[in-house]
């Protein structure tokens, strides 16, 4: 019997120890994109006052970027703003997850930071679409034994995401800025192949919560559409849409939120509605 109980004791030991092995995460960062093996040659990862950066790239620069609004152990959704993964090939063509539209984003995992090592753990998917909603997925990611550098006040240069859609076309880019101009904060992401940017007046002391859409004064935000071209479009009547920022953090300045809305023509000859935007979500610092 004596005997017995030590077997039964080793073999707990045994699984026990299988089931650590098994839960290993390899170092380095690896994933399936669109089903091909993605490796990483070299990363860059960041804690930016608790929020995680990791920029990591093949050796022929193919590159994600996996940004998460926390650093503590646990799942973040991609639909929330501020969680976000980008792809961008070789050549240049930009993806990204779409949040706050009805399109699947997916998640990233931080299964164990250790903040005195500056190590961080971890596995993530995504779905990411291009200007004309292609689709990238990224699947089985993972990213083991990183190196974080510590970077209170000093965002990383690609934290930021702009999406939306206008006119039923998607809209998408990490060349997003945000600066502080007199009341407000101006808001400029660019997207699209032709030059094409939404720029927004937001007042600078703003709180959490939503605000009217409509011409600049009273607390309002107003806004305004370049398509790159002849025309340009903005917030020139009383209501044109919501503006919600859910996050504004005026000490390390991030703010954070989503939108809808539709602007109308400068033009007095140019009929319609004007253009419509929906599904709308940023993330930037200034």
């Amino acid at each position: 019997m004596k005997n017995f109980s030590l077997f039964l004791f080793a073999l707990l030991i045994s699984l026990s120890s299988c089931k650590k092995d098994d839960e290993k995460i390899a170092d380095g960062v690896n994933a399936e994109v669109s089903g091909q093996t993605w490796t990483a040659s070299n990363t860059e990862a960041r804690d930016n006052d608790d929020a995680l950066v990791i920029e990591t790239k093949t050796a022929d620069g193919q590159t994600i970027i996996i940004k998460t609004n926390g650093t503590a152990e646990g799942t973040y959704n991609l639909s929330d703003n501020g969680n976000f993964c980008t792809y961008s090939t070789a050549s240049g063509a930009f993806f990204a997850v779409h949040p706050q539209s009805n399109k699947p984003c997916g998640k990233v995992v931080i299964t164990h930071y250790d903040k005195d090592k500056h190590k961080i753990n971890g596995h993530f998917e995504f779905n990411a679409y291009d200007h004309n909603q292609q689709l990238i997925s990224c699947t089985n990611g993972h990213f083991g034994n990183i190196d974080i550098q510590q970077t209170h006040h000093n965002p990383h240069p690609k934290c930021g995401l702009f999406v939306t859609t206008v006119d039923n076309g998607y809209c998408g880019s990490a060349n997003i800025s945000c600066n502080t101009s007199g009341d407000h904060l101006a808001i400029t992401g660019n997207c699209g192949t032709n030059g094409q940017s939404v720029s927004f007046k937001v007042p600078t002391n703003c709180t959490t919560g939503d605000y009217q859409i409509g011409p600049w004064g009273g607390g309002s935000v107003s806004c305004n559409y370049n398509t790159g071209g002849n025309w340009g479009f903005g917030s020139i009547n009383a209501n044109c849409g919501t503006f919600t920022v859910t996050k504004h953090d005026q000490e390390n300045q991030v703010i954070e939120g989503h939108f809808n809305m539709t602007l109308f023509s400068f033009n007095p000859l140019g009929g319609g509605n004007g253009a419509n935007f929906q599904h709308g979500s940023f993330t930037t610092s200034y």
